[in-house]
């Protein structure tokens, strides 16, 4: 593969993992992004048991096709660490059929600078009471 620059990153060793809603649980999900992998979420409801965990710098998540993130249990859908240049795109976060104190955790309290490298959200859309019965707390 051709070495290419891209807003000062190189990306000629970009691994990316494509999640499909019929296939994948978080443990699938989260063992591919542990490996150093980018994600793409394809179209479809993903019913979730624990979070998707977004741990490492420069991770790219995108959702296609309105691509939905539904915990089953009372735990955030996804959550992420403190690290430069994480990326999160086009994903709908559904409050799912329990009583949830919250559908996502992004970086709280956060001691670190990112001004050169932020951490960046996109398209991000919260739904209570859509597709399924469900409300917060």
């Amino acid at each position: 593969m051709a070495r290419r620059r891209n807003a000062g990153r190189d990306d000629s060793d970009c691994a990316v993992y494509i999640a499909r809603a019929d296939v994948d649980t978080a443990e699938t999900i989260n063992a591919q992004l542990a490996q150093g992998k980018n994600l793409i979420l394809t179209p479809g409801i993903y019913e979730l048991i624990g979070p998707i965990r977004v741990t490492r710098p420069h991770t790219v998540v995108l959702g296609l096709g309105f691509a939905t993130l539904r915990p089953v249990k009372d735990t955030a859908a996804m959550t992420t660490a403190d690290a430069d240049g994480i990326e999160i795109a086009g994903l709908l976060f559904d409050a799912g059929p329990a009583s949830l104190r919250r559908c996502s955790r992004w970086t709280g309290g956060s001691r670190e600078r990112h001004a050169k490298d932020p951490i960046t959200l996109h398209d991000i859309f919260f739904r209570v009471g859509g597709a399924g019965i469900g409300r917060p707390r």
